[in-house]
């Protein structure tokens, strides 16, 4: 495994294509045949509430299927074939901060979307 992780951000108002950019990352990674783990948190219900595979949609109606957050990252532990995390909603997440920061320092690259709320 290449040991040299990333954090990227994609931020910025509501409705201005932050999950439709995080979905197109997210279609390269796996055309470029890596592993990727898309998740979204459970709070997030806005297009589809299937518990088992949802799928996160963007505004113009395109999606991807994605793992559902309960509650805290700190039990969601990717398989080590996982390369690229992607996490939208990011700040609906708690802790997402210091779990991007461990799963860059193991190697793997870690996007995120969300509303700027500093």
């Amino acid at each position: 495994m290449n040991m040299s992780g990333s954090i990227g951000f994609f931020v910025g108002p509501m409705f201005s294509g932050k999950t439709k950019d995080l979905q197109e990352a997210a279609r390269r990674a796996i055309l470029a045949g890596r592993e990727i783990l898309y998740l979204i948190p459970e709070v997030d219900t806005r297009y589809d509430a299937s518990v088992d595979a949802p799928l996160n949609l963007s505004h113009d109606g395109c999606g991807i299927r994605a793992s559902r957050i309960h509650g805290s990252l700190e039990a969601v532990d990717p398989d080590e074939r996982v390369t690229d995390i992607f996490i939208d909603e990011a700040h609906f997440v708690h802790g997402v901060e210091a779990y991007a920061r461990r799963q860059r320092a193991a190697g793997k690259r870690v996007y995120l979307a969300g509303l700027r709320t500093d």
